[in-house]
């Protein structure tokens, strides 16, 4: 095993630590997932934008799948809840790689930067899943492709990184940038029956985050570009995005934190980005009324309903939107992300727009202050249909 990556356990999970220049993350060998992820950056501060679910210093023997030790980014093949089944295939919720287990491919670093390949192998639809994660030198991110080999037919795929929720006295402003069409989740997200509680209200439209439509009659809509969201409430809700020549973007500002977040993808690939708002909300175990973050679901995808509302005739794709990929035995798939973090000043607002330049995104805020990241955003740009 190479000098820069430790097999080790952390937060009650066994998996690998990897070193890479300017980054420390840790991916669990139950579901590849990764969290904690320290990034180092410019000026001798480190920012850790990843949630890690509470129970993860728990007792866990009882919890599996993608639950067990849900935190980080996750990658989900198929994405979504999955309950019901398609042609005699019943997937767990995300998918088997979200919860299976996981071996090390390899691990190289040449100074400039840091390779670190996992291999997964699904059963009940025979493929071999490849995650490779990239980290160069002087940059805070992590590229990410995921390369699916010897599947077939159709299946929601994507990227399920949850970020942290601010704490209470705490901003942050999260912006999706432009997109065509948003919806709140068309059925009921969080059941009271089941001890869960959503705010917002079922399958209705919207043009702007900050007026997504609410269920209660006294609250006409919620404004989620600003956090914490209201307490209490469990929701889900989705942009699409069309395709266009530079990468579609999400970006957090955490400036108590001195911190953004972002994630980069093709729309033409991923044209969903489906945020999962979680600020409590559910009190089943092991949520148990304490989870507190936010999923920031870049997926080709139905909401999160999984395969068969996915792979089925639906709503979005009368809308132009694709809800599944297209899987070839004879063709690798591959599927490509990036997310990243840059310092911001502590007054830095709620972003407004992003530039994208030779190997760099500039984001500017509602007041006209921009801060660079150094990122070859092309990488999601190339081949990954």
């Amino acid at each position: 095993m190479s000098e820069f990556v430790q097999k080790t356990s952390s937060h009650n999970a066994g998996g690998w630590l990897v070193n890479a220049p300017g980054i420390e993350y840790f991916v669990t060998e139950e579901g590849g997932q990764i969290a904690p992820v320290v990034f180092r950056l410019p000026d001798g501060r480190t920012a850790e934008p990843y949630h890690l679910t509470p129970w993860q210093d728990e007792e866990k023997s009882s919890l599996s799948g993608a639950l067990k030790n849900l935190r980080g980014e996750i990658f989900c093949m198929p994405f979504g809840g999955n309950a019901d089944p398609v042609d005699g295939e019943k997937h767990p919720a995300h998918g088997e790689c979200s919860g299976g287990k996981w071996e090390l491919l390899s691990a190289e670093e040449n100074g400039m930067s840091a390779t670190v390949r996992f291999r997964f192998h699904s059963h009940v639809r025979e493929s071999e899943l490849v995650k490779e994660v990239v980290v160069n030198r002087g940059e805070s991110v992590l590229y990410f492709k995921h390369t699916i080999s010897g599947s077939h037919g159709t299946m929601p795929l994507g990227h399920h990184p949850i970020i942290k929720m601010p704490e209470k006295g705490e901003t942050m402003f999260l912006s999706v940038g432009e997109f065509e069409y948003g919806s709140t989740c068309p059925g009921v997200f969080s059941d009271p029956e089941k001890e869960a509680y959503q705010i917002l209200a079922r399958g209705a439209e919207f043009k702007t985050i900050e007026k997504v439509p609410a269920l209660p009659r006294d609250i006409e809509s919620i404004d989620y570009s600003v956090f914490p969201s209201p307490y209490g409430f469990c929701d889900l809700f989705s942009v699409f995005k069309k395709p266009s020549e530079k990468p579609a973007w999400v970006a957090a500002v955490y400036p108590g934190r001195g911190y953004l977040w972002f994630a980069l993808k093709d729309a033409a690939v991923l044209p969903s980005t489906t945020l999962w708002i979680s600020n409590s909300g559910r009190f089943f175990a092991p949520w148990s009324g304490r989870t507190r973050c936010i999923g920031v679901e870049d997926t080709c995808s139905y909401f999160a309903d999984g395969l068969k509302h996915s792979v089925e005739h639906n709503k979005l794709n009368d809308l132009g939107f694709p809800t599944a990929i297209g899987l070839n035995p004879e063709k690798p798939t591959e599927i490509r992300h990036i997310q990243g973090v840059a310092a911001v000043p502590g007054d830095f607002g709620k972003i407004a727009g992003a530039e994208f330049g030779e190997r760099s995104v500039t984001f500017r805020d509602v007041h006209g202050k921009t801060v660079t990241a150094a990122v070859d955003h092309a990488f999601v740009m190339k081949g990954s249909k």
